[in-house]
């Protein structure tokens, strides 16, 4: 919220001030319809929610032998000895400590992936907008007119550096 206010603060001193400084080209791009739309951030897109989905399924695989567990103690627990409903009981212990664990990781592992993601897109952006000479670039506007719109234009840029790009070797 307050990057955005920051940016219409930023807009508005630079509109007001227009007549003094050359001619300033103020632009809007959708940050997030970039991410969506671009060949480069689809394709990694895609690429994270595989690593995040087989990381979820080893941790709903987890989850379910813990949940099986849980079950087994306490259908059984009655007819146990005291040293297996120990065993039993610390073995559960541990696989929910486990499935604590690997659930933060996978959480943390979303949080850092976005954030590098973000800072990806963001610094992309900047490139292209610097070299088409846009002054002040505003992202994610609550409004704009259709005529300071430059979404589709950063989208076609992007797509075009990624077409040029040398094509990388596939690993063996």
């Amino acid at each position: 919220m307050n990057k955005n206010f920051f940016a219409l603060f930023l807009l508005t001193a630079v509109s007001a001030c227009s007549g003094l400084m050359a001619e300033q080209q103020i632009v809007v791009v959708d940050l997030g319809k970039i991410s969506m739309e671009t060949q480069e951030f689809s394709t990694l897109r895609t690429k994270l929610e595989a690593e995040i989905k087989e990381k979820a399924q080893a941790i709903e695989a987890l989850e379910k032998k813990f949940q099986a567990a849980v079950t087994n103690l306490q259908t059984k627990a009655k007819d146990m000895t005291n040293a297996a409903l120990e065993k039993a009981q610390e073995e559960a212990g541990r696989m929910q400590a486990e499935l604590q664990v690997k659930k933060q990781n996978l959480q943390a592992y979303v949080q850092r992936v976005a954030g590098e993601v973000e800072t990806k897109l963001v610094t992309k952006v900047r490139e292209i907008c610097k070299a088409k000479g846009w002054t002040v670039v505003v992202p994610n506007a609550l409004y704009a007119d259709a005529s300071v719109d430059k979404t589709n234009e950063v989208i076609a840029a992007m797509d075009a550096k990624v077409a040029k790009a040398p094509a990388t070797p596939k690993k063996a």
